[in-house]
């Protein structure tokens, strides 16, 4: 079983920029069911998520009906990042949204990421960033699969991205 990320506390203490933690998955394939605001796993400041290579951890969750908060499969977190792992989401509704970071919870770093979002009826959204005023998301070694009627691979709003080795499909 995965450690609750909303629980960090109990296992590593507060985490801070002084007491940064780390939490690892498995090999595997995780469903982790229909995404629900604000999302099917939510980062916290300060504990990294690291999966055991995109071809081998991979986190999977079903569409949202709401676009409102962009809840995807993973939301991010400032001052944290995601490595080594892939993310997707398999629509069955309006909108799919693998990765999505937003208000106060936009992207700090992606490293080694597989994002893919397919099957929404309406918009399928591989990786969001919304409402980054003036912060700048580092991208290393990403790849991003959108496909739907309308297919966004990434999108990032209100800043630049520093991105590195992307492919986008």
């Amino acid at each position: 079983a995965m450690a609750n990320v909303d629980t960090g506390d109990a296992w590593c203490g507060v985490p801070s920029s002084t007491n940064p933690c780390l939490v690892r998955i498995a090999p595997g394939v995780y469903d982790l069911g229909a995404v629900s605001a604000p999302g099917s796993l939510v980062m916290r400041p300060y504990i990294d998520i690291e999966g055991s290579g995109q071809n081998n951890t991979r986190l999977v969750a079903s569409g949202s009906g709401i676009l409102g908060g962009y809840p995807g499969t993973v939301e991010t977190s400032i001052n944290a990042e995601l490595r080594n792992i892939t993310v997707e989401n398999t629509g069955g509704a309006s909108y799919a949204i693998a990765i999505s970071g937003a208000g106060s919870s936009r992207i700090s770093q992606l490293t080694n990421v597989t994002a893919i979002a397919t099957g929404a009826t309406n918009t399928s959204f591989a990786i969001v960033n919304q409402n980054t005023f003036n912060f700048l998301p580092k991208l290393r070694n990403v790849t991003a699969i959108a496909d739907g009627p309308a297919a966004v691979g990434i999108t990032n709003s209100c800043s630049a991205a520093d991105i590195d080795g992307a492919i986008i499909t």
